[in-house]
């Protein structure tokens, strides 16, 4: 359908007046998301995905269920949280016998580099943790990573390295010591 110049004069200013609707509609964010996904096998089984995002704020939350063929499910839920400091984000997994898993785990800038915090607590209640500190030096050109990491029981290892950047490349020292519980 052709429209004649007069009826396209006559619509111009309609157009006009949404014009501005129609493009804050484009570029609001989506703050929802959902999508499933079913898979069938050569042998007529499926297996189907469920996956969902919302945005609030600075959170994120995402969740993932699976169910297999055989009708087991597992799902992830992860929360992710922006702060003025850094990222906290927290992540949950329950396996298909329903055993649980939670990862939780923390970024925050610092003067000259960041530092980042993680836990893992495992089915059985064992948790590990790894806390490292990164920072750069400039005028050295010196990237230096210390961390220490903590077994679920108790033993731990610490880690210092020192990446240098030379005339001709990279040079890097690593020193580890392990502690016993």
């Amino acid at each position: 359908m052709k429209l004649s110049n007069r009826t396209a004069r006559a619509m111009l200013p309609v157009a006009i007046a949404l014009l501005p609707i129609v493009l804050s509609a484009m570029s609001t964010p989506v703050d929802a998301r959902e999508r499933q996904v079913t898979r069938t096998g050569p042998n007529g089984m499926s297996a189907q995905r469920l996956t969902s995002r919302e945005r609030t704020g600075d959170t994120l939350t995402r969740s993932r269920t699976t169910t297999g063929p055989r009708g087991n499910t597992s799902s992830t839920n992860a929360t992710t949280t922006r702060t003025d400091a850094g990222v906290n984000r927290n992540v949950t997994h329950t396996g298909v016998k329903g055993g649980e898993t939670q990862v939780n785990s923390s970024i925050a800038r610092t003067d000259d580099g960041y530092a980042k915090e993680k836990s893992i607590t495992g089915p059985n209640g064992n948790t590990a943790t790894r806390s490292s500190d990164v920072s750069y030096d400039p005028t050295t050109k010196t990237l230096e990573r210390d961390s220490v990491t903590t077994g679920p029981k108790g033993n731990s290892v610490t880690t210092n390295a020192a990446t240098t950047r030379t005339e001709d490349g990279y040079q890097r020292e690593v020193t580890r010591t392990s502690a016993p519980k």
